[in-house]
């Protein structure tokens, strides 16, 4: 006779510490992700924009290479990048980089519990919605984290071992370049925490992980469409609700490198908005599984 319900005993052994428990779901799910080798590439393509900054760094503050006649020209006509305009490059790029590990990672993360039905044999562990969110989320976070804020600290100590005794970077250290850093990191944080919420958002969407995916490209292009849409019937220039946007103006703010196109209140609730609507409908599609106890 077949079985139509399916419940499953509540765990009563002996716990594991907190701690310890969360980190077992993006173990699992980071050696699922990295047993793939298109997985695994997109790191070596992910440093390619530090390794391309640390060069200019490198050749454009070399005493030993001006004195050479054939490269001294060569780093003469380099452009001037101060470390702010810099690390404001730096984030445009990976942010684009960033879409890649998410739209190969995040689309399976959820949706293949869900295809399975995996969900209540989790939550029969002493596993909460909380903590199989973070532990998803920390997922994703190690990728982004990797592509954004890890490298840019690399980057500032190459600023710190390439930059001359003179130079601005040195001189102003304790006033303006370590304040600097908690801007670098900050941005790299909010990057790394709005992406993976919204790439583990796309994954709840569906059992279907092709379908996910889609989702994830709808709502990180489709809000760009949308806000130059919704500007154009406005007349309004501002673009408010665009993920890409919304970060291009925050690392503006932060980085105070030009004046920002959005008013800053728009920019923290754009920010807030993409933070908050994932979290709530996480809790909302993970309902707790019924479970029973004999």
């Amino acid at each position: 006779m077949p079985v139509h319900e399916i419940r499953y005993r509540a765990y009563e052994g002996q716990l594991t510490p907190g701690p310890l428990r969360l980190l077992s779901i993006p173990k699992y799910s980071l050696m699922s992700i990295f047993n793939k080798w298109i997985a695994t590439s997109v790191f070596g393509v992910g440093v390619i924009t530090m390794l391309i900054l640390s060069a200019y760094l490198f050749l454009s503050n070399s005493a030993y290479l001006a004195t050479f006649p054939m490269v001294s020209g060569l780093v003469e006509n380099l452009p001037e990048l101060k470390p702010r305009a810099l690390f404001e490059h730096f984030y445009r790029v990976q942010y684009f980089i960033c879409l890649i590990p998410l739209l190969l990672a995040a689309p399976k993360l959820i949706s293949r519990e869900l295809q399975h039905n995996g969900l209540p044999l989790l939550f029969s562990r002493p596993l909460s919605r909380t903590g199989y969110i973070i532990g998803k989320l920390a997922t994703l976070a190690v990728f982004i984290s990797f592509l954004t804020w890890v490298q840019a600290i690399v980057l500032f100590i190459v600023m710190i071992a390439f930059y001359p005794g003179d130079h601005e970077f040195i001189q102003n250290f304790f006033s303006d370049s370590l304040p600097m850093l908690v801007g670098v990191l900050f941005v790299g944080g909010m990057i790394t925490t709005v992406l993976s919420l919204i790439g583990l958002m796309a994954s709840a969407f569906s059992k279907n992980f092709r379908f996910c995916a889609l989702i994830l490209l709808v709502l990180i292009v489709g809000s760009e469409a949308f806000s130059g849409l919704l500007a154009l019937m406005l007349k309004h220039d501002h673009l408010w609700f665009g993920v890409n946007t919304l970060f291009w103006q925050l690392a503006v703010l932060v980085f105070g490198t030009d004046e920002t196109g959005i008013p800053v209140p728009t920019i923290i609730f754009g920010m807030t908005m993409w933070t908050l609507i994932p979290i709530a409908f996480l809790y909302w599609r993970l309902k707790p599984v019924e479970v029973f106890k004999e």
